[in-house]
C-alpha cells in the first residue's frame, strides 16, 4: 500500500474517530499495510467501526482482511462441495426416475455440467436436498 492509500485509509478512519492525519501517519500505516490491498482495508474500516468504539490500529486492518478472506475461501469450497453431491446425485438416480421436480434442475446441471460452467448454486443445493433422501442405495453407474 502507497502512504497516498494509507493516508486515505486513514481519513476514513478520521470520519469515525476524529484523529488527525499527517504525513508520517500515512506512511506508518502504508509500512504496516503493506501488501493489503486498498480496497479490502477501506472495507476492513467499515466492518470495524459497526462494532467498535476503540480506534482501528493497522493490526485491526490485516486481522479483519485475512478472517475475509478465510470465510470467502470456505464459502468457495463449501459451494464446490455442494455442486459435487449435487453433481454425485444427479449421476446416481436415473433421470426417469426422479421427481418431476427434479428433471429440469437434473437436466440443467447435467448441461452446465457439459460445458464446464459452474450452475446457479440455489438449484444445486435444492437438487441435493430433493434427490439426497431418494439415494440411500449405491450409485448406478
Amino acid at each position: 500500500m502507497t502512504p497516498a492509500d494509507a493516508a486515505l485509509v486513514l481519513a476514513k478512519c478520521a470520519a469515525f474517530d476524529n484523529r488527525t492525519v499527517g504525513r508520517s501517519d500515512a506512511q506508518a500505516w502504508a509500512e504496516a499495510l503493506d501488501g493489503v490491498p486498498f480496497a479490502e482495508a477501506m472495507r476492513a474500516v467499515g466492518l470495524w467501526y459497526r462494532d467498535n468504539r476503540e480506534r482501528i490500529m493497522p493490526a485491526d486492518v490485516r486481522r479483519i482482511v485475512t478472517t475475509e478472506a478465510h470465510d470467502n475461501a470456505r464459502r468457495i469450497r463449501e459451494a464446490a462441495d455442494d455442486r459435487r453431491l449435487a453433481l454425485e446425485a444427479a449421476r446416481a438416480v436415473p433421470f426417469e426416475d426422479a421427481p418431476p421436480e427434479a428433471r429440469a434442475l437434473i437436466a440443467a446441471f447435467r448441461a452446465d455440467n457439459d460445458r464446464r460452467r459452474p450452475g446457479k448454486s440455489r438449484a444445486v443445493v435444492r437438487l441435493a436436498h430433493i434427490l439426497a433422501p431418494r439415494n440411500t442405495g449405491p450409485a448406478k453407474t
